[in-house]
């Protein structure tokens, strides 16, 4: 009963850490809030623009889309990736999902879509539109990536709008088997997966979520499959196993790195053992009595950016 109360908590991703962030969070983010008319809904994001940043200069923009139960400001402050944009020069911009959720096809009820139409697909294309309209953005370097929840909905932007984003990096999120049919990209798309093999919300081997019912997702190894037959990758990975950093976190990380015709096709897919629902090497607010072990082998918002950089897009 316990437990069950617990994957009750966790189901919404870290909306209970926000009590002991919000001070933290709000100490640790800078940027703007911003409305916009959505399907005749007011829909809201928030944009960080790093103090480098000059008109005359596009750059990258990176879209963070948030997990279930979570803020644009709580998924600042858990990924860091302000302080990484005021490094590295590029823009980030936090979409909000509807009560907090996102429509990734889960065909649940509770979650946007379920009762009346929904497209967060669509929404996170308009985000983008505004974003370019306000500032300069490269349009070769227009990322995506998400949590738990936000990481359903980043695959799918990957396949729907593949000819817009240069690359993807889904972490703690798989594919919805009720988005599968329609997930068909046009054309490669780089893709850069974290997942926990004991992840308590998104179960390794897929199939039913915990309290979303009836929600279903594909299995991890299904997903990234998915995407090396897609991207026409070598299905025989170069393997890696990053040395471990941090005694108490208790879990060991291999990545896979399968590799296509171009870098437009690569698949790389971090594979955190023993590691639970969590961000690797992100803000000290994940409970791991809650949502599993907290890698600090890699630190996920680092590898992500990394990997964007290396993966722009070749008109």
């Amino acid at each position: 009963m316990k437990r069950l109360h617990a994957l009750r908590l966790s189901v919404l991703v870290l909306a209970a850490c926000q009590v002991f962030a919000l001070t933290g969070c709000l100490s640790m983010t800078r940027g703007e809030s911003a409305r916009v008319t959505y399907e005749n809904r007011d829909r809201g994001y928030r944009v960080h623009v790093p103090p480098s940043y000059d008109a005359q200069t596009p750059v990258p923009l990176v879209v963070a889309l948030h997990g279930a139960g979570m803020t644009p400001l709580l998924m600042a402050f858990l990924t860091r990736f302000n302080a990484l944009s005021d490094r590295e020069g590029f823009i980030v911009v936090y979409p909000k999902g509807l009560d907090h959720k996102w429509n990734a096809d889960l065909n649940a009820p509770g979650f946007p879509g379920y009762d009346e139409p929904v497209d967060d697909v669509g929404f996170v294309g308009r985000v983008m539109d505004e974003v370019e309209r306000d500032y300069t953005i490269d349009p070769r370097r227009v990322y995506v990536t998400g949590a738990s929840n936000g990481a359903l909905l980043t695959h799918i932007v990957a396949c729907k709008l593949a000819a817009r984003v240069a690359a993807a990096a889904p972490v703690m999120g798989t594919i919805a088997e009720h988005a599968l049919p329609d997930c068909k990209p046009d054309r490669p798309v780089p893709i850069l997966m974290v997942n926990g093999t004991a992840d308590p919300i998104v179960f390794w081997q897929g199939g039913a979520l915990p309290i979303i019912k009836p929600a279903r997702v594909l299995s991890i190894n299904a997903t990234v499959e998915f995407w090396v037959k897609h991207n026409a990758c070598n299905p025989v990975p170069e393997t890696e196993t990053l040395p471990h950093h941090g005694s108490q976190c208790g879990t060991r990380t291999q990545v896979d790195s399968y590799r296509g015709p171009t870098p437009q096709s690569d698949v790389v897919f971090y594979t955190v053992e023993r590691g639970g629902h969590t961000w690797p090497g992100g803000a000290l607010i994940q409970k791991q009595w809650t949502l599993g072990r907290v890698s600090r082998d890699f630190n996920a918002t680092e590898v992500i950016w990394q990997f964007f950089k290396d993966h722009p897009k070749n008109e």
